[in-house]
């Protein structure tokens, strides 16, 4: 449905959605507003077949997000996503994730480019501008919080991953929701016991396709109350990096009676 400018879709959290005490996985998130997002720039015939169709790709260059709480294995929420800006070779799209009671739960913002599928250089979007309603009077973010990442300054985890045929996107290099995951895996479990998600912020900085090998190296540094993961994945043939992740986290005293109250809340 539509309103305003305004795409909203409903969509139920699944069982291969969840993860640990029943909640939704922290990578589910990315898959959501994406689903959502592809879904309204269809209806407005401004999504990546018209986009496909003039020589041009939508790629991801930042996102933000923001959790109050994670959904758990059945519930129902609201997407609600809208553009705020498409201007030149960028387009900024907002989101917001509601649960049954209509409250906000997760925001987002995301910034996107258009680029040329021969060329691999951002082109302009002006054409297809003109197929969607922009309101820019709606902000789930701040504009100015879309930052450029910092490098970690030194590494406390390490992982590998290859590129596998999975984790190819239409464009055949790695989705975008694929990096969260690759982040997120990182972390030894007992570091996901024992914080609380409060959010996530996502520099894309070049493409990665099959086969290429990854390396993955996490900071972790703790500021007050606040835990922040910064993770680079570079590519292992050129040490180049492919993308930047900053999660951020809350230390949690009582995960374990948490973890029974989320898991007892997914049953009833």
């Amino acid at each position: 449905m539509i309103q305003e400018g305004v795409w909203k879709e409903k969509q139920t959290i699944k069982s291969f959605q969840m993860g640990p005490n029943f909640q939704m996985n922290i990578s589910t998130i990315s898959e959501l507003l994406q689903e959502a997002g592809g879904n309204h720039s269809n209806f407005n015939e401004f999504g990546i077949k018209e986009m496909i169709a003039t020589g041009r790709i939508w790629v991801l260059s930042r996102l933000k997000v923001e959790a109050e709480k994670l959904p758990v294995w059945g519930d129902e929420v609201t997407v609600e996503t809208w553009v705020k800006s498409a201007e030149g070779v960028t387009s900024l799209r907002d989101f917001i994730i509601r649960n049954t009671a209509g409250e906000v739960i997760l925001r987002g913002s995301s910034l996107w480019y258009a680029v040329d599928i021969k060329k691999r250089r951002p082109t302009s979007l002006e054409d297809m501008a003109k197929k969607v309603t922009i309101r820019s009077d709606l902000s789930a973010i701040d504009r100015d919080s879309l930052e450029k990442l910092p490098l970690p300054k030194h590494v406390d985890y390490v992982d590998e991953v290859k590129v596998k045929y999975s984790d190819l996107d239409p464009a055949l290099h790695a989705n975008n929701v694929k990096y969260l995951s690759w982040a997120l895996n990182s972390y030894p479990i007992a570091f996901h016991k024992a914080h609380q998600f409060k959010g996530f912020e996502i520099n894309f900085l070049a493409e990665t396709l099959y086969g290429q090998s990854l390396e993955v190296e996490t900071e972790e540094k703790q500021v007050a109350s606040d835990v922040y993961m910064t993770t680079v994945i570079k590519h292992k043939d050129t040490g180049k990096p492919g993308c930047l992740i900053r999660t951020t986290w809350q230390q949690v005293a009582e995960y374990e009676r948490q973890a029974e109250e989320a898991t007892a809340e997914a049953l009833l």
